[in-house]
C-alpha cells in the first residue's frame, strides 16, 4: 500500500497475468519463456487501475518512494520493453551520468540480467529501467545470470529520499557453467545512477 502523487492510496504490486491480472501463468507458459514482468495499480477497492506489462523476466520487489513514484526490482531477458510508450527509451548498464545506452541487436540476453525499473505512478510509464553487475561492461555481463530480490528507500543526513538500496544475486560464471550465484547489493540514486556497490 502506497500512495502516489497527489495523496490518493493505491495498492501496487508485481503480477503475472496479462492480459488479466487475476489468472496467474502456468508452470508451462514459464518453461515456454513467456512469463512477462508486470505490475498492476489497484484502488482501494481492488479494481484495477492500470496493468502493465514490461519485458520477458519476472519481477520480485516493489515500493512506492516519496515521490509517489514506483520502483521494482528483478530479473529480465529481453532488452525490449513492448508495453512501454516513452519513445527513445533505452536501458543503460551501471549508469553514470552521460553512460551510453546499451547497444544490443538481439531479441534475448545471453542470461537473465539483474534489473531495476523506475515507473510513473499514473499509468505505469517507465522513467528509468537499468541493468547492474559486477563486470566493467555489459558485454562481460551478459553471460553471467544476475537478479533483483528486494529494494529499500535511502535518505541524507537531512532525512529526504536520495535513492534506493538493491538486494539480489550474481553469477561469477558463464553459460552452462554458471557456479553458485553470489549476493549482489546495490545503491542507486533517484536518478537510476549507481553509487556503488
Amino acid at each position: 500500500l502506497g500512495s502516489v502523487s497527489g495523496g490518493s492510496p493505491c495498492v501496487v504490486s508485481p503480477i503475472s497475468g496479462q492480459p488479466v491480472p487475476q489468472i496467474l501463468e502456468t508452470y508451462e507458459t514459464r518453461k515456454g519463456n513467456h512469463l512477462l514482468g508486470s505490475v498492476a495499480r489497484y484502488d482501494l477497492q481492488g479494481n484495477v487501475l492500470w496493468f502493465r506489462s514490461y519485458l520477458e523476466g519476472t519481477l520480485h520487489g516493489i515500493i512506492v518512494d516519496d515521490d509517489g513514484n514506483i520502483v521494482v526490482t528483478g530479473e529480465c531477458r529481453s532488452p525490449i520493453i513492448p508495453d512501454n510508450l516513452n519513445p527513445g527509451f533505452v536501458l543503460k548498464y551501471n549508469p553514470q551520468p552521460g553512460t551510453n545506452p546499451i547497444s544490443y541487436s538481439g531479441c534475448l540476453f545471453q542470461s537473465s540480467q539483474f534489473l531495476v525499473m523506475k515507473l510513473e505512478p499514473m499509468n505505469g510509464d517507465v522513467i528509468w529501467a537499468n541493468l547492474y553487475g559486477p563486470e566493467v561492461d555489459f558485454a562481460s555481463t551478459e553471460s553471467r545470470r544476475g537478479q533483483g530480490w528486494d529494494l529499500e528507500l535511502t535518505y541524507n543526513s537531512s532525512l529526504v529520499n536520495n535513492g534506493y538500496r538493491v538486494v539480489g544475486r550474481k553469477s561469477p560464471g558463464t553459460v552452462g557453467g554458471w557456479g553458485r550465484e553470489k549476493p549482489l547489493l546495490i545503491d542507486v540514486s533517484k536518478a537510476g545512477d549507481l553509487n556503488w556497490q
